[in-house]
Formats: structure tokens, C-alpha cells, sequence
């Protein structure tokens, strides 16, 4: 192999690795709205093009190269932004891999320099693997529990006025006999378009397969629906995942389980669970150091927010003092009000 032919396939490598780095670096912008990975991808580029510095352009043969008209059909059709993503990081480090391995025959600071950047590429999968609307989650405080049957009103349009009030994560609760698959699946529909329109997070109640079926990014899990290893098994990285608690036990073992959320309460006696009683504030001081976002709830309003505040929580889920509100989009903005308020006095 003449260095010319050495050179002109490291150029190829190059210009691949830049190309498909851009790609993730968008989507980690765009999609995910997760910054570092964004700064990191930015980074990676810049460094391939400094790298591209060694590499003269006389070494470039767009007419001979073989596979220039080719395209495999895996290649043709992507049906989500996530699979853009996927692919461009195995371009990305297969790519890498060619400066890896060439790069020694001419230049080895360019190899060593490849061989870097291909595990920061691996390091970036890991991070962007991640559920898209994972990066919102962490930032959510506040959580609105849509039950149709305990709300006056169309719930649609009570969605839509939670959303214009500031919920970061909407839940769809739909219990009972009243609610067939296909009655919850036609409002999730509706429901899960104007969360995507915001950028809030969408979850579905207690099903797995309605929440895949409908598109939600998320399913919450009651203690005795499925089991989070169970529904992780069944929606992989599909779906975030949350779960409620009620003892010291049951919160132990959800910190320990694979969700991205935990639910505590009821802390006050509530609707949605008229046979269930509040467990206080107590539990909210089990919680353990290392634990996912956790969110208060039950009987939340916004004159006990900041007991709940003080007991420790800083994330909190509401139903009845969002939606059986004659405003619901006033009742929201007041209990963003009153959340960011407490948080301030407690800090």
C-alpha cells in the first residue's frame, strides 16, 4: 500500500467521522436538549478537523471510490431521530477505529489522537442512550395526574390549560371498567400530541403495552401492576418508567429497581385513592441519598406546598388542586408560584 493510498483512505475516514459527528451533535442539541453531550460532540469535531490538518487534499478521489453510489438498504429509511443518532455513532466510531489503525503507518501521533476520540465516542453512546425526554424529567417539578373521572370537564381542553400553565410531566390516569383500550388510547393520542407540541414529558397509567402502543414516553406503575424489571424487559429504553410507594420498603426497593421516577405519597388524603390512607410526611425523610427524581403526591395544594417543601421534597405531583380548579391554568401558574416560593424559603 503506497502512502498515497494510505492517505486518501485516512482522508475518507476523516471526512466520515466529521460527518457523522455533526449528526449526533445535532441531535444531542435538538432532540435531547442535552448540552454536555452537545459541548462534547463539538469538541470531538473540532479536534477530527485539527486532526484533518495532516491529511493533504491531493489525497481526495471522489471518482474512484468504489462504494461512492453504493447504499445498503439498512441505509435507506430511518423512521425516528433516534436511529439517525444510532447510526451516525457507529459511523462515527467505525470510522475512528480506520485513523486508529492507518494512522500508525504514517503518523502515530494521529493514531494515538483517534484512538481518544473513538472512546469519548463510546462514552457519548452511553450518555445519549438515554430516553430523549430523560434530560426534562431530571428538571420537572412539577407533576400533573390528568383522572378524567374525578375532573369536571372536557380533559383535553383541561390538558391543553395545564400545559399553558407550566406542568413539566403530564400523567394520564385512566382507571376502571369504564376505560377500554381503545377509549384510552384515542385520548392518549390527543393528550400525547399537545405534550409533544410543549416538550413535556407524556406518561401513561399503569400499561406498558398502551404506553408503547400510544407513543407516551413514559408508563407509572402502581404496586401491583407489573414490575419495574418486568416492564423494562418488555419496553427496553422505549419508555421512562415510574412508580409509586407508600412504605420505607416499597421506596428502598424502587431506588433499587430500574426507574427513571419515584412517587411518594399519598402525603395527604386525596381522591385518587379514597381507600388508601396518607401516609404523611415521614416517608418523604426515608428517602435515601442515592435516589432517582422523586415527586410527593397526594392531596398536594398549593396552601400544604410548603409543609411538603420542608418535609424535604422539592418535586411534587398534583391532581385535584390543578384540575378540579375552576382555572386550571391559573391553579397551575399559582402552584409554580407557590413551588418556586417554598424552595426559595427553604433554601
Amino acid at each position: 500500500m503506497t502512502r498515497d493510498t494510505v492517505m486518501r483512505l485516512l482522508d475518507v475516514s476523516l471526512n466520515r467521522a466529521r460527518e457523522a459527528a455533526r449528526c449526533v451533535e445535532d441531535y444531542a442539541r435538538f432532540v435531547t436538549g442535552d448540552p454536555a453531550s452537545a459541548k462534547a460532540l463539538k469538541g470531538l469535531r473540532q479536534s477530527l478537523g485539527v486532526m484533518g490538518r495532516r491529511i493533504p487534499l491531493f489525497a481526495r478521489d471522489v471518482p474512484g471510490d468504489a462504494l461512492k453510489d453504493h447504499t445498503p438498504e439498512a441505509e435507506v429509511r430511518r423512521d425516528t431521530s433516534g436511529e439517525v443518532a444510532t447510526a451516525s455513532l457507529k459511523r462515527l466510531q467505525e470510522a475512528l477505529r480506520t485513523l486508529e489503525e492507518y494512522g500508525k503507518l504514517v503518523d502515530r501521533g494521529m493514531s494515538r489522537t483517534a484512538k481518544r476520540l473513538r472512546f469519548e465516542a463510546y462514552l457519548l453512546e452511553s450518555a445519549l442512550a438515554r430516553h430523549p425526554a430523560t434530560a426534562a424529567l431530571a428538571r420537572a417539578r412539577l407533576y400533573a395526574v390528568l383522572s378524567p373521572d374525578l375532573i369536571p370537564g372536557d380533559p383535553v381542553r383541561s390538558a391543553a390549560a395545564a400545559l399553558r400553565g407550566g406542568i413539566d410531566v403530564l400523567q394520564l390516569r385512566c382507571k376502571g371498567p369504564g376505560w377500554p383500550d381503545r377509549a384510552v388510547l384515542r385520548l392518549a393520542d390527543r393528550i400525547g400530541a399537545l405534550c409533544r407540541r410543549d416538550g413535556v414529558p407524556f406518561f401513561l397509567n399503569d400499561r406498558v403495552d398502551l404506553a408503547l402502543a400510544c407513543g407516551a414516553d413514559g408508563v407509572h406503575l402502581g404496586q401491583s401492576d407489573l414490575s419495574p424489571r418486568g416492564a423494562r424487559d418488555l419496553a427496553g429504553r422505549k419508555l421512562l418508567i415510574g412508580i409509586s410507594t407508600h412504605t420505607p420498603r416499597q421506596l428502598l426497593a424502587a431506588c433499587r429497581a430500574p426507574v427513571d421516577y419515584v412517587a411518594v405519597g399519598p402525603v395527604f388524603p386525596t381522591l385518587t385513592k379514597p381507600n388508601r390512607g396518607a401516609v404523611g410526611l415521614a416517608l418523604l425523610k426515608a428517602l435515601p441519598a442515592e435516589a432517582p427524581p422523586t415527586f410527593a403526591i397526594g392531596g398536594i395544594t398549593r396552601e400544604n406546598l410548603s409543609r411538603v417543601r420542608r418535609a424535604g421534597a422539592s418535586r411534587v405531583a398534583v391532581t385535584g388542586a390543578a384540575f378540579r380548579a375552576p382555572d386550571v391554568r391559573a391553579a397551575v401558574r399559582a402552584l409554580r408560584r407557590a413551588l418556586l416560593d417554598s424552595s426559595r424559603g427553604a433554601g
